[in-house]
């Protein structure tokens, strides 16, 4: 059973109905969140150190991917809306999350009882439905958005023909870049390519790569792509070396060095990497690679990088309408 997080440096979870009560009609679950005046609580370790938990959850219960990156969406788009959750809420909000995803995603799913034991009853099972019903009445009930990163990698992966090693490596460092970073970002078709880039460049076959080069008209790397390729190898760096048993990267490298994932967290030394894939595309520019701010970057109309986005979105409509995958943070709350 999964351990409950500490309560001490992270999340204890206490009884959320009092900040939705109205200030005659006693405790109600209608209300949102009270916003604390100088903004949220949650910091990003918090955000990640749950983010792991959450992962080891899903393992327990044998969940989808899908219901794992959907809850994290869920989750981010939540915390977005609601900033006043302290981090005393935090575990309960993304146990609910995870039911709720559960519920969305999966054929069979484990009911309230099992959602609140695997937190070690830190809440009641009452609590969780509460908890529950204010993340979908502050979503407005729109679950199944089409924003996940999951969902633009599984295109890719598609779309690009990696073969089953490839798929696998590139499903890691995307969930590496999910868990370290808010997935409401408009980053995410940018992440999803370039972990599609870097395993196609290290595990993926000679037609494969010949395919990233072609669809994505690159004749030198872009520099939000190369800001984006150097971000998932110091991701996937530190987690090669990470040995904390509880911390987050750690917690992935150890769910992808199953058999099932062909242990692609362990099979390739970081300080190749960078290396296999200059080999791998010759004739592209990855030289320099430095990692700056790439969320705060402007793209030109007229570059190489927007020309990746449009590539992308062309081939999105098969799964939904293009504009919901590259809309900003404030987008997808006004749409909210």
């Amino acid at each position: 059973m999964s351990q409950p997080l500490d309560c001490d440096e992270h999340m204890a979870v206490t009884d959320m109905r009092a900040q939705h009560a109205g200030p005659d009609d006693g405790p109600s679950i209608s209300g949102r969140f009270v916003q604390p005046p100088r903004g949220s609580q949650i910091t990003p370790r918090m955000r990640s150190t749950l983010c792991g938990w959450l992962i080891e959850v899903a393992q327990e219960f044998r969940l989808h991917q899908d219901t794992l990156h959907l809850c994290i969406s869920l989750l981010d788009r939540f915390l977005h809306l609601q900033p006043g959750v302290t981090k005393h809420q935090l575990q309960i909000v993304g146990t609910a999350c995870m039911f709720i995803s559960a519920k969305q995603e999966e054929v069979t799913f484990p009911g309230l009882t099992a959602f609140a034991d695997t937190a070690n009853n830190s809440f009641s099972r009452q609590e969780l439905a509460q908890t529950e019903v204010v993340i979908l009445e502050t979503l407005q009930w729109r679950v199944a958005m089409p924003t996940s990163t999951k969902n633009i990698l599984d295109h890719l992966i598609r779309d690009f023909d990696l073969d089953s090693k490839a798929a696998h490596f590139a499903t890691y460092l995307t969930e590496l870049w999910v868990v370290d970073n808010c997935t409401t970002r408009n980053a995410a078709p940018r992440a999803a390519l370039a972990a599609v880039f870097v395993a196609g460049g290290v595990s993926g076959s000679t037609a494969t790569r010949k395919k990233i080069k072609e669809k994505c008209m690159l004749r030198e790397c872009p520099p939000a792509l190369r800001q984006m390729v150097q971000h998932l190898l110091r991701l996937y760096e530190q987690a090669y070396w990470e040995q904390d048993p509880v911390h987050h990267n750690y917690v992935l490298k150890e769910k992808f060095d199953a058999e099932v994932w062909e242990s692609v967290s362990v099979i390739f030394s970081p300080n190749e990497l960078p290396i296999t894939i200059r080999k791998a595309f010759p004739g592209l520019n990855l030289d320099g690679m430095e990692v700056n701010d790439m969320y705060q970057e402007q793209i030109n109309p007229n570059s190489e990088s927007a020309a990746i986005a449009a590539t992308i979105s062309q081939k999105a409509h098969l799964m939904a309408d293009a504009s919901g995958l590259f809309a900003t943070d404030e987008e997808i709350c006004t749409e909210l």
